[in-house]
């Protein structure tokens, strides 16, 4: 005599939990990597300091310049991209917002886009009376011309001394005119950095997402692992 098997109603739900488990494991990590995605991108941008609009080659937002300043700063800047093909922006901040004056340069570079397309030819003067900082944000494409050490200099020798005796106007103008000697130079040097190949590109932001989208891939392999562990 053949006795068919009998399965009885707890056998089928055990089962039934077997394949569901993994499965709702799965889903639970995908839902985990979709909130990871949407939730990151603002936690960065959260964490990034409030920058200012570029309004202008003068952004003012410590109130530092009289209208009459202003005006001729962005005449000499004006006339620094003419000769030079150059872009420099002088900028002053009320608050650095707790951050390192290279953080909120290299921040603001990005943000602005300061220089020409392919050429990265531009120069941020960064000025913070609050914290006493200055900097000069320099892109790559004139990092030849003005390294660290001659943008230090300039700094010291010439835009501290002013504002130390409470002239910014002044420091910032010696220090945009020494800027302006050093971009233009002869006429010989600026027709072979025309010639100049662009400089390379910066990959950091590809960096941050491909960093971003490794953690989400990670989690998900992670989970599913566990579910198969599991089963």
């Amino acid at each position: 005599m053949h006795f068919r098997r009998a399965i009885l109603p707890t056998q089928g739900v055990a089962r039934a939990g077997h394949y569901a488990a993994p499965l709702l494991r799965y889903a639970a990590a995908v839902v985990l990597a979709l909130a990871i995605a949407a939730v990151l991108p603002a936690l960065i941008a959260i964490a990034a300091p409030k920058l200012p609009e570029l309004t202008g080659r003068v952004v003012d937002g410590a109130g530092l310049l009289s209208a009459d300043v202003r005006t001729a700063l962005e005449a000499e800047l004006a006339a620094i991209e003419a000769k030079s093909t150059d872009q420099v922006v002088v900028v002053t901040v009320p608050s650095l917002q707790g951050y390192a004056i290279e953080e909120f340069g290299v921040a603001l570079g990005r943000k602005w886009g300061i220089g020409q397309k392919g050429k990265d030819n531009g120069i941020i003067v960064l000025v913070a009376p609050n914290e006493r900082k200055v900097r000069f944000e320099v892109g790559r494409g004139l990092e030849p011309l003005m390294p660290d050490g001659k943008a230090g200099t300039i700094i010291r020798e010439t835009v501290l001394p002013a504002f130390r005796r409470g002239d910014f106007a002044g420091g910032i103008t010696a220090g945009v005119a020494r800027v302006r000697a050093v971009l233009e130079g002869d006429q010989a040097e600026l027709e072979a950095r025309s010639k100049r190949p662009p400089p390379p590109v910066d990959y950091a932001g590809y960096l941050v997402f491909a960093l971003w989208l490794t953690i989400v891939v990670l989690i998900i392999y992670a989970q599913m692992r566990g579910g198969a562990a599991a089963r």
